[in-house]
C-alpha cells in the first residue's frame, strides 16, 4: 500500500500541499483546512467553524460548510465513505485524522540590520561629513548636542542610509546672504 501523502500547511503564507503538490484553495476552504490541522485528531464541533470561518454566521440549514468539506475532500482526494483525511463525525463535526498534517512553523525573521548612521558635522560656513559611528544607543541625540555645543558647531545631523541634500537654515551655517 503506498504511504498517504501528507497534508502540510504554511499558515503564516497561506499555502497548502498535498505531499508536493500545490493545492489550490478557496479562503474558506484553507481556513476549515487550518481548524482540523490545528485541531488534528481531535473533532472540531460544527459551531466551531460557523463562529471561526464564517464569523457566526451561515446560510439557512448549515449546509454551507458541508459544501465546503466536501471541496476540500474533492481536493485531497479524500472520500467520505471511507475518509483518509477527514472524517465526518454525524450530528457534532468533523475530525482530521491523526498524522495526516504537518504545520510549518517559520522562525522569526531577523530583525532588519540598521544600517550604521552617519553624522555631518556642519561648520558656520560649511559641512564636513565625519563618517559612519556606527549604531548609535538611545540617547544619541543629546550626544550629539553636546558635541555641537563643545565644537561650536551650527549643527549635528545624524542619519541612516543616504541622504541626497539637507536644508540647513543659512543662519545655522553663519551666512550673512539671508
Amino acid at each position: 500500500m503506498d504511504e498517504l501523502p501528507k497534508i502540510r500547511l504554511d499558515i503564516a503564507a497561506r499555502h497548502a500541499w498535498l505531499g508536493d503538490k500545490t493545492l489550490q484553495l478557496a479562503r474558506m476552504e484553507f481556513d476549515c483546512l487550518v481548524i482540523l490541522a490545528l485541531n488534528v485528531g481531535t473533532v472540531v464541533a460544527r459551531e466551531a467553524f460557523r463562529d471561526s470561518v464564517w464569523g457566526g454566521i451561515w446560510g439557512e440549514g448549515g449546509k454551507t460548510l458541508d459544501m465546503h468539506i466536501a471541496w476540500l475532500r474533492r481536493k485531497l482526494n479524500d472520500d467520505a465513505y471511507n475518509p483518509r483525511y477527514i472524517t465526518t463525525i454525524r450530528g457534532v463535526g468533523f475530525r482530521l485524522e491523526d498524522g495526516t498534517a504537518e504545520l510549518i512553523t517559520r522562525a522569526p525573521e531577523p530583525a532588519p540590520a540598521t544600517e550604521p548612521t552617519r553624522v555631518v558635522l556642519v561648520r558656520p560656513g560649511d559641512a564636513l561629513v565625519f563618517g559612519n559611528v556606527g549604531h548609535l544607543p538611545e540617547g544619541a541625540a543629546a550626544t550629539a548636542g553636546a558635541l555641537r555645543d563643545q565644537l561650536r558647531l551650527a549643527a549635528v545631523v545624524l542619519f541612516q542610509g543616504d541622504i541626497d541634500m539637507a536644508a540647513i537654515p543659512a543662519a545655522a551655517l553663519g551666512d550673512s546672504r539671508e
